[in-house]
């Protein structure tokens, strides 16, 4: 896998290659001669979605839906992974070793996420008068004669029938004669299965429930459930973005109440963006906050942005959907604006930029991180400069750590996304114009429906002179 950063090639195709054993340009979507490959094409998607699934802790099953295909095909395909990269195998397994000692798992540069859910005995035995629940105690302070009492000797007794079932039925029945001796008799498995999915990725992901709504290319506004497993196209706020919808498994349920009636159910973790440009999760939004929408999706509201007006953090556990690998790291959930957290390395990167001489002697200044985008400013004049800079250090940002080598794009623009904002605003016009609207009526709209901008602005994106724009409006 580290090879084939290091020499340029596609990474999914690699793994195809020792999947199904065959040439790199076997699972390209293209063959070396450029005709297509649909074959190929279908083998690296495979591919794709099997080291995703493997990293959300996905099994056969999941895997089998994913791709489309059998339980065999998808267990086949996930025996060929392990064969051929072991070392993938025997890093998951001690992961998931370490978190059951410890509670937790570290990423490469010791940044924690604690899962004690991984720890919980299998069953969890309790009455349902909870003052009877003291269990042991110690009569005398210091002494190391822990009494057992009656009712603690009962728990233990059910708890031992409990871990020497073998089956689901044999358990409900225990759990059934239990309950006549005033216990509540569960089973942990759904948390500890859960604890050990999230084991091997490191990253708090945030997540949205099934019955949220996206924005695809191909589907329309669709739940995101329904799009489970699935690489399409979705609405970001400003572009389309290639994405994979995977399920996250069972996270706790938030619901957050906006403004103009609008909801949204997610985990603690998942995050929004405010009218300032920054991303706080659920969990850190406060009443009042001012969330973005997208108009485009949800016109109807009239303006930027809707405000938090309560927040309610249920013990309750769903299951949850998350919109992954997308180029911007951020997509449109319910009308709103929303992406995930930020990696260690993206952390590392913007400390790295903030500290660079070079940058700061260019007046290069950091305004937002979005996902693995750095946003920032500096005079016309040095952008050139700055763009080769800045990107150097982002490429270097991970080492001595991480040996694999890493790609940046610098883009210079007058603003943030401003080709792609164009792009959309000239078409909005052009539409317009072509429907045989009034020029200075359709002006006028636009003006007015884009205050983020001023009428200059506006012009020279649509690529109106001044003397031009005084014709039209005299007209």
């Amino acid at each position: 896998m580290i090879n084939a950063y290091k020499q340029g090639k596609d990474l999914y195709a690699t793994i195809a290659m020792g999947v199904y054993h065959n040439d790199y340009w076997d699972n390209m979507e293209h063959h070396e001669d450029g005709t297509p490959n649909p074959e190929g094409k279908k083998r690296r998607s495979n591919c794709k979605k099997l080291l995703l699934g493997i990293l959300y802790g996905m099994g056969p099953a999941s895997i089998a839906v994913s791709i489309n295909g059998t339980i065999e095909e998808a267990q086949s395909i996930i025996d060929g992974f392990y064969n051929a990269f072991p070392t993938v195998k025997d890093w998951m397994d001690k992961t998931r070793e370490n978190a059951k000692k410890y509670g937790y798992v570290e990423d490469i540069w010791g940044r924690r996420r604690r899962l004690p859910d991984i720890q919980l005995k299998p069953y969890q035995v309790e009455f349902k008068d909870k003052t009877k629940n003291d269990g042991d105690f110690n009569p005398l302070l210091g002494s190391l004669g822990l009494v057992k009492n009656d009712t603690s000797k009962l728990l233990d007794e059910y708890y031992n029938k409990a871990i020497k079932t073998k089956s689901r039925k044999e358990v409900e029945e225990l759990a059934s004669k239990a309950e006549k001796d005033g216990i509540i008799l569960h089973s942990n498995s759904n948390k500890i299965a859960q604890a050990e999915r999230q084991c091997v990725n490191a990253r708090i992901q945030g997540c949205l429930s099934g019955d949220t709504k996206i924005f695809t290319k191909e589907y329309g506004i669709v739940s995101i459930k329904s799009m489970s497993n699935q690489e399409l196209s979705v609405w970001d706020g400003n572009a389309w973005t290639n994405a994979v919808v995977l399920p996250s498994g069972k996270k706790k349920k938030c619901i957050i109440n906006f403004s103009s009636n609008l909801t949204i159910c997610c985990s603690p973790d998942h995050k929004f963006k405010l009218m300032d440009g920054s991303f706080l999760k659920c969990s850190e939004l406060s009443l009042m906050d001012k969330v973005l929408i997208d108009n485009y999706l949800i016109p109807f509201i009239g303006a930027e942005f809707v405000c938090v007006n309560q927040i309610t953090v249920t013990s309750e556990e769903i299951e949850m959907f998350d919109v992954c690998n997308t180029e911007r790291g951020y997509f449109v959930a319910n009308g709103i604006v929303t992406h995930n957290s930020a990696a260690t390395m993206s952390k590392k990167a913007m400390i790295k930029v903030h500290n660079d001489k070079v940058l700061n002697d260019l007046d290069f200044h950091m305004l937002i991180a979005v996902h693995d985008e750095l946003i920032g400013e500096c005079p016309a004049e040095y952008a050139d400069q700055v763009a080769e800079r800045l990107t150097d250090v982002m490429k270097h940002a991970a080492e001595p750590d991480v040996i694999v080598p890493f790609k940046c794009d610098p883009t210079i623009e007058k603003s943030w996304y401003y080709s792609d904002y164009s792009d959309v605003l000239n078409e909005e016009y052009q539409k317009r114009i072509d429907k045989g609207e009034n020029q200075k009526d359709v002006l006028t709209d636009i003006f007015n429906s884009h205050s983020e901008c001023t009428p200059e602005q506006l012009c020279e994106m649509l690529n109106i002179n001044a003397d031009l724009l005084d014709k039209i409006m005299n007209s």
